[in-house]
């Protein structure tokens, strides 16, 4: 087992808090760090292979400053998910396969491109 799949590991049994695994994580080299793509871009992958990245974005929409700007390379989604729930209850009950199955066979782009009136925030969730 290499020392990402370790710390992930350690992660998902509840050995380390999500804090210490990124910091663990981003000590670590990591090859696919030049191939990621850059801050705010969303162009489709017109070469014919799987999505790599979960994009999601948060901006509000009176300034245009972004609140939340996360991406996540997709071998780690079901780890985000099962993570997440721990920090949200109301989602314990989805299953993150399900989710990681649907993603898997999605193509790139947009996924979600939600405007929020009542909280002035424009959610964006999308592939590439």
């Amino acid at each position: 087992m290499n020392d990402r799949a370790q710390v992930l590991e350690m992660l998902a049994t509840g050995k380390i808090t999500p804090e210490q695994g990124i910091q663990l994580l981003s000590a670590l080299p990591s090859p696919a760090d030049e191939d990621r793509p850059q801050q705010g871009q969303a162009a489709p992958r017109a070469d014919g292979h799987k999505p790599r990245w979960l994009h999601v974005r948060v901006t509000d929409s009176a300034s245009g400053r972004q609140k939340v700007n996360i991406t996540i390379p997709m071998g780690l989604v079901k780890l985000g998910l099962q993570i997440g729930a721990r920090f949200a209850p109301e989602v314990a009950e989805i299953n993150p396969d399900d989710i990681v199955h649907s993603l898997h066979d999605a193509l790139a782009g947009p996924l979600v491109d939600v405007q929020d009136e009542e909280d002035g925030e424009r959610v964006e969730i999308y592939l590439d």
